[in-house]
Order: structure tokens, then C-alpha cells, then sequence
């Protein structure tokens, strides 16, 4: 899979004061544990410098699909 970057683009939707259902930012640690290979994660919102930890990568992969999916009720406008 391919993304291309187009800066003039980010820097138009950063200026335009993003609500935090549409944008995220995370730094993301990922490391190797155990015998079994098991990777491990730990996230840290940018912002807020609030940290979550994964037992394995499915339990990151659950938490970003809860995080990016609409509040109940709600759509998403763009």
C-alpha cells in the first residue's frame, strides 16, 4: 500500500482546528517480549501525555478502532 504525502493539504486541515474525533496523535513504542515472541505496545497522546499499554498488537488494534469510529448517535460530517 502506497500513501502519498501532500504538505500544502495537511498544513490547510491543520489549520482548520481539527475537533479531536477527527484527528489523533500518538507516539507509538513497540517491542518484542518473551519466549512466544509476543509484541507489546504502549501508546502516549501527544496532547495529554496519557499513556495506554498492550498486552499484544490485537489489543492496539481494538483500542484505534474504538477511538476512530463515531460517537453513537452521531454522524460524521466532512
Amino acid at each position: 500500500m502506497y500513501f502519498h504525502y501532500n504538505s500544502n493539504r495537511a498544513k490547510r486541515q491543520l489549520a482548520m482546528e481539527p475537533s479531536p474525533f477527527q484527528y489523533r496523535s500518538y507516539l507509538l513504542r513497540l517491542w518484542c517480549s518473551g519466549e512466544g515472541k509476543t509484541w507489546r505496545a504502549m501508546l502516549e497522546e501527544v496532547g495529554s501525555h496519557e499513556i495506554h499499554h498492550f498486552a499484544d498488537l490485537e489489543e492496539l488494534c481494538a483500542f484505534l478502532e474504538k477511538q476512530t469510529k463515531p460517537e453513537s448517535g452521531k454522524e460524521e460530517t466532512r
